[in-house]
């Protein structure tokens, strides 16, 4: 839960040092730098202050190079990543010397289940790991009545994944060369495949927004800071601030009542007539119990189970369906903290960037129509600065620089983390390498260097100090400026009149910039080939294409949107985006991947004509065939947010002329409606989808069925 806690305080001769860090010295990172971050220039003027700050973080450079490794799978680095010591000792002992005769083979083509090798045949077969290294393994079916191996063998592979079909005991495998196998057991077995496929099976992706963006030693810290008068201290004041670090986001906001308390307790055991060193024993004996607490059982499990893919569905439906027994967004945790009975509150459905909630609607009632600026510079990848007067306090800056990430979070998330630094402090200016950046200052200089910043937002009078320099565009004079003014002025009128939440003020930017990501890919000469996805081929094995009509509308937006398109491609975070799409080429599911899948629906969001009923047609029966099973739902969802209409790409088939897409619809839409989740999402059709849906589900039940 916790994994370090560090107390800084103000030397009147050294100035910020370090007190205590437990357990032990944070890696890699100087004293002063931490510090520095926890004890904000300027705070001696506030009676308290806090700041967010990541140490460690990759940069967004190391994040391509690992990312071009991933695709290529340069000398087995994800094997290494991901491959613990432990894993690889199981594999190694892993044998099956139980003679498997109540388990068939089939080879699957084309989603038909063909016997390849069964137990009529009167042989027992046994499953094997040959381990070659320490990234290469194999599994392998003998026969061990002729003592030869069978010729289905699927070696290791960075996205090796298996489906379990779902109430039954069939399970598939995918090798390397794209041959796919299905194994059935008799319904009395005892063979668990499922242990044998957990051995060879480690996909990373649903692991991707925390092992792909973080070290081993990257953590995120909260800092509580007090400034308490006191006659007997040299300057007058005793400055003190705790943090908390920790690998796990989630937790820092849950600590911040209960920093703030074990700072007090701090503050009131120590003396200043004692010793230095009789007040750091009392000071260990308070944080190491502040360790203990916050890293035992109980509050350990309220550490969110969910990957990112289904915290951002829970997200949406604001449920936490990874727990049944308690659905709640928060997980509630009563804790003593050194005698002070707390209520710990963690997050569960936390997206994978986000480090603390915060309010947009805060941001854009402070920077008004010039919010829209700041959107434009965050697309372009340039480099924001968040300033203000001496008495603003870190934690008043820090929440708008958080603010500026979520415009365009969580649809161009992982890499927003790289590039956020809540608090940035002149003792490490690393971030200014950054090719963009998002930073919180307090330091008057850093505003005072115009070559540090490409927007200066200044918190205090609302004004944005924009950088003309030959690499910045005049955002006034592009073609879109009136498109965003026309999406940024209805917003604004319904913060002032209070008709708009948070929550829907984070779905219209995330609808906005879902729309220019989905015309930037269908802008983007990206070709995925479905050779591999058996039968029903679209046109040309493209899904992306210069030659697909986009609807009036989406042309004319495209047409506008054109120079901003443009930028956004030359970015690290469209480089990530793409990256995401080749990554979940190799997710597969039922022979067809989650890539497909998304790359299908963008198609249904707009395109004009789909080229052909036929290829209509072909849309529909691949994501039919792609949802297995509730895992496979749930990733659908994903890639549907409700800020971007939801399940209505799909539900507008439905009213499909083809008698054939309206009975594949329905079959989506109720196997959609059979999770927890999906239910969710049909409740928030509109009624006339609702009552289609319905009739065909009452009225067509045995179609459908067939």
């Amino acid at each position: 839960m916790l994994d370090y806690i560090v107390l800084a305080e103000f030397d009147i001769n050294q100035g910020s040092v370090i007190r205590y860090q437990h357990p032990a010295p944070i890696p890699n990172v100087e004293p002063g730098i931490i510090a520095s971050y926890m004890l904000p220039e300027g705070g001696h003027n506030r009676s308290s202050d806090s700041t967010y700050f990541i140490v460690n973080r990759k940069k967004s450079k190391d994040l391509l190079t690992d990312i071009q490794k991933i695709i290529s799978d340069q000398s087995g680095f994800l094997s290494q990543r991901y491959l613990t010591p432990q894993r690889m000792e199981q594999i190694k002992a892993f044998s099956l010397k139980k003679p498997a005769i109540d388990v068939k083979l089939f080879q699957i083509l084309d989603l038909k289940w063909i016997s390849f090798y069964s137990d009529l045949d009167n042989r027992q077969l046994t499953f094997k790991v040959v381990v070659r290294n320490d990234r290469e393994f194999t599994l392998v079916v003998c026969d061990t009545n002729q003592d030869k191996n069978i010729s289905l063998e699927i070696k290791s592979h960075p996205f090796l994944n298996f489906t379990h079909y779902q109430g039954t005991k069939k399970f598939s495998f995918q090798n390397e060369k794209g041959n796919i196998f299905g194994v059935e057991l008799s319904a009395g077995s005892d063979f668990n495949i499922q242990d044998l496929a957990q051995i060879i099976y480690f996909s990373p992706y649903n692991q991707v927004d925390i092992e792909l963006t973080q070290t081993q030693n990257t953590f995120f810290f909260n800092s509580q800071m007090k400034n308490k008068l006191d006659t007997k201290a040299k300057r007058g004041a005793i400055v003190k601030a705790l943090a908390i670090g920790s690998k796990n986001k989630c937790v820092l906001e849950s600590f911040k009542k209960v920093i703030n308390q074990v700072l007090e307790c701090i503050f009131e055991v120590e003396d200043l007539q004692k010793t230095p060193e009789q007040n750091l024993n009392n000071i260990k004996t308070i944080i190491t119990q502040l360790y203990e607490a916050s890293n035992s059982q109980d509050v350990y499990k309220a550490i969110p189970q969910a990957d990112y893919i289904k915290r951002r569905v829970y997200h949406q439906i604001g449920k936490n369906l990874a727990d049944i027994n308690d659905p709640g967004l928060y997980k509630t945790v009563d804790k003593v903290f050194y005698g002070n009975k707390s209520k710990v509150c963690i997050p569960q459905v936390l997206n994978s960037d986000e480090i603390a909630s915060t309010s947009i609607k805060k941001f854009v009632l402070k920077f008004g129509e010039r919010t829209m600026l700041i959107y434009d510079s965050l697309l372009s990848e340039k480099r924001i600065l968040f300033s203000g007067a001496l008495e603003f306090s870190a934690d008043e800056i820090q929440e708008f620089a958080i603010a500026c990430a979520s415009l365009i979070s969580p649809i161009l998330g992982p890499g927003i983390i790289q590039k956020l630094h809540p608090y940035a402090a002149l003792s490490n200016l690393d971030f200014l390498e950054e090719t963009g950046y998002i930073a919180g200052v307090t330091n008057p200089m850093f505003k005072q260097r115009g070559n540090w910043h490409d927007v200066c937002c200044e918190i205090d009078i609302g004004k944005l100090k924009v950088s003309r320099t030959k690499d910045f565009y005049v955002y006034e004079q592009e073609k879109y400026y009136n498109l965003d003014m026309d999406f940024i002025r209805p917003l604004i009128a319904r913060i002032k009149s209070h008709s708009i939440n948070d929550e829907e003020l984070k779905r219209a930017f995330e609808s906005y910039t879902l729309l220019m990501l989905d015309l930037a890919f269908k802008d983007d000469p990206l070709s995925i080939s479905l050779s591999s996805s058996g039968g029903n081929n679209l046109n040309n094995n493209s899904i992306v294409n210069r030659s697909e009509e986009l609807t009036h509308e989406n042309e004319k937006l495209q047409d506008l949107l054109y120079q901003r398109i443009r930028r956004f491609q030359k970015t690290n975070l469209y480089k990530i985006q793409r990256f995401l799409i080749k990554f979940k080429e190799q997710d597969y599911k039922s022979n067809i991947n989650l890539a497909l899948i998304e790359t299908l629906l963008r198609k249904l969001r707009i395109s004009r004509e789909i080229s052909s009923e036929k290829e209509v047609l072909s849309i529909f029966v691949h994501i039919n065939r792609y949802l297995q099973d509730e895992d496979a739902v749930t990733k659908l969802l994903y890639l549907l947010p409700n800020s971007r209409e939801g399940i209505v790409a799909i539900a507008q088939g439905l009213f499909s002329p083809n008698e054939e897409v309206e009975r594949l619809t329905t079959e989506i839409l109720k196997k959609i409606e059979s999770t927890e989740a999906g239910k969710c999402f049909i409740s928030n059709l509109n009624y006339f989808f609702m009552l289609k849906y319905q009739y065909n589900l009452y009225h067509k039940d045995i179609a459908i069925n067939k």
